[in-house]
């Protein structure tokens, strides 16, 4: 139990002393907000596609990135959030699937390595709001319909992200593509968007990012016990 305490002091002193030198250095994070209005989000095995089968009313996604300059983003730990959400008006087997729906990701920590791709390190954190009927003779053989769910759930599988022109103010781009499930319902979500904006993070922005460090260490340290216990 010494041990692990032991342990836990060293990653929280680390992890304070690369807070400590961002700081010293004057430098601080930066903002990268991103339009996702080019996405879709896909059901039913394509059956039902949001656009055109309705419409993306939230659809942004924000990263925060350490920086040396507060412009460019630097390898290391980084921040994501994603908001999607929007309306269902589908036609599928001659039944009439409405509703809406709003997924929100995050906060994502994981390593970012400086140049295009950002993974998230263990589990994601995601709010789901999704209320959607269906009319028809069929209904019941498209999905369990009413489909209703609201809350807070853990995403396990590794989300992904490809990230172009960063090294550009104003030019950057994102697109991510992942299967989440949603009541029952395997999800596609492509996600496409532009930059709109990029600003400096003040503090507690560095903390922001020290935290994450923080959090993963401990992910990396849970993982390494379960596989130690899952060997004996």
């Amino acid at each position: 139990m010494m041990r692990g305490y032991s342990g836990w002091k060293v990653a929280l002193g680390i992890a304070a002393f690369l807070g400590a030198v961002s700081r010293s250095a004057g430098a601080s994070p930066v903002r990268i907000d991103f339009d996702l209005a080019g996405s879709e989000i896909r059901a039913l095995g394509g059956m039902l596609t949001v656009p055109p089968d309705g419409t993306l009313s939230t659809a942004s996604l924000f990263g925060v990135f350490p920086s040396s300059d507060s412009v460019v983003p630097d390898a290391g730990i980084a921040v994501l959030g994603v908001e999607i959400g929007g309306t269902v008006d589908a036609t599928v087997f001659n039944s009439a699937i409405t509703g809406t729906f709003d997924l929100a990701l995050g906060p994502l920590a994981g390593p970012y390595d400086g140049m295009d791709s950002f993974t998230t390190a263990g589990s994601s954190n995601a709010r789901v709001d999704i209320d959607l009927d269906c009319v028809g003779a069929l209904c019941s053989a498209i999905a369990d319909f009413p489909i209703f769910e609201s809350g807070f759930r853990d995403i396990v599988t590794p989300l992904s992200f490809d990230f172009e022109n960063l090294a550009t103010p104003g030019g950057g781009n994102v697109a991510a593509l992942f299967v989440i499930e949603l009541s029952g319902i395997s999800v596609v979500l492509d996600l496409q968007g532009a930059e709109i904006s990029r600003s400096v993070v003040p503090e507690p922005g560095t903390s922001l990012l020290v935290a994450a460090g923080c959090v993963l260490l401990a992910l990396s340290r849970r993982r390494s016990l379960v596989t130690a216990r899952q060997a004996l």
